[in-house]
């Protein structure tokens, strides 16, 4: 669906997430509304186990919300199920996850082409289309070089170009500036 000047690109109403259950059940989130408009840079803070990692990994569909609901892109997340939703996120969501899970066997070219690897993309174009990104954040130098050869920060930018080599609609980062 298309932005209009009146609709969210995330809308969340009366979002929940509770975690365990019986005397073990913890409400990460309880009954949050918030809009967030198209185009706009938004930043979560808060303290340490407030709930933001929880937020974004609902918005970006990784989580569901245990009541309410997520609308993302025009789109009703909450109604969404199963392979509907992996495809929604792959095509629209590009994530930056705070400890950066990169395949450690992989090279910095190819943890950066997976998200065109899951979408069906040949593995020398998906990989030649992640080394321009990656080359574009510094690290042309640094293609062939397996997660544990890389800093934090070189690290960070090879999972940042991991979150954009698909160009999706939405950018969520997690602890964007850690490294």
């Amino acid at each position: 669906m298309p932005a209009t000047a009146t609709q969210a690109a995330i809308r969340l109403t009366g979002v929940t997430k509770e975690f365990g259950t019986g005397d073990a059940r913890v409400t990460a989130l309880h009954e949050v509304d918030l809009e967030m408009p198209y185009g706009e840079l938004v930043l979560l803070v808060g303290p340490s186990g407030c709930g933001k990692t929880t937020l974004i990994s609902i918005v970006a569909g990784l989580l569901d919300a245990t009541a309410g609901e997520v609308e993302v892109l025009g789109e009703n997340l909450t109604r969404m199920r199963g392979g509907r939703k992996v495809r929604f996120r792959g095509d629209n969501i590009g994530f930056v996850f705070q400890q950066y899970n990169l395949l450690p066997a992989l090279t910095a070219a190819e943890n950066a082409s997976v998200p065109l690897l899951i979408a069906g993309w040949d593995r020398k174009k998906a990989v030649a289309k992640a080394a321009e990104l990656l080359d574009a954040v510094g690290l042309g130098a640094r293609l062939n070089s397996c997660p544990n050869q890389l800093s934090g920060g070189q690290q960070q930018r090879v999972a940042i170009a991991r979150a954009l080599v698909h160009g999706p609609r939405l950018l969520v980062c997690d602890e964007p500036t850690a490294a």
